[in-house]
């Protein structure tokens, strides 16, 4: 605000952004765990440079640490249907108008961990066609697993096919948060899933916990 400014030795002066930051994360991280590192650092690919390597210069010489950060998670960019948004550009899209136009928050999600956090996402009508298509596929999968495991002892193949999943799955999410992978792996899991069913296997609670796990994880199913 206008009246934040100090006087300092040199002149009197108010606080730049980059040195705000700083003051905040260490102020907080000191009060309530004693730390002076971060264990985990998010932002926008346009903050590396200069805002995230000032944040680090300073917080590191007023700490003497080597680290300011342990991770730094860098997002990049979404664009709509090859324009970076902008409200300049006049192609801005908010949560609300999704809700307005009646797009399920399942498909969202699922447009949006189809693309590593780090690569630009390119947000279309043919994006989120996809996206819908994709969330449909793996509902209509939990429901006939859920419908399905009322009939018995689970299977041997639905255990296996489940405890591969949930492996793929975890690797996929350790790896810098890879959710293209983890996706990948659940859809793997729902064409095993719909073979074993097809031929009349019994699923039973390791299938069921796998879909309610990427339900808990990253809700890109529709609600049901």
């Amino acid at each position: 605000g206008v009246g934040a400014a100090v006087d300092a030795p040199f002149a009197r002066g108010r606080p730049g952004w980059h040195l705000e930051c700083s003051a905040m994360a260490l102020d907080i991280l000191g009060q309530r765990w004693g730390e002076e590192v971060l264990d985990i650092h998010a932002g926008g690919v346009d903050l590396i440079f200069p805002h995230h390597e000032d944040e680090i210069a300073q917080s590191c010489a007023h700490t003497g640490q080597e680290l300011f950060a342990r991770v730094w998670m860098h997002a990049e960019f979404m664009s709509m249907s090859g324009t970076k948004m902008s409200k300049r550009f006049g192609n801005f899209l908010t949560a609300r108008d999704l809700r307005e136009e009646g797009v399920d928050a399942g498909t969202v999600r699922h447009l949006v961990f189809n693309t590593h956090y780090r690569q630009p996402l390119d947000w279309s009508d043919e994006s989120l066609a996809h996206a819908r298509e994709g969330s449909r596929r793996l509902g209509e999968t939990r429901d006939r697993l859920r419908e399905a495991a009322k009939g018995g002892e689970e299977s041997a193949e639905f255990a296996a096919a489940a405890a591969d999943c949930q492996t793929a799955f975890g690797e996929a999410l350790n790896d810098d948060l890879n959710g293209p992978r983890a996706l990948a792996a659940l859809f793997v899991f729902a064409r095993e899933a719909t073979r074993l069913l097809d031929e009349g296997r019994t699923p039973g609670p390791a299938a069921l916990s796998v879909l309610e796990l990427a339900e808990e994880v990253l809700d890109v199913m529709p609600s049901g």
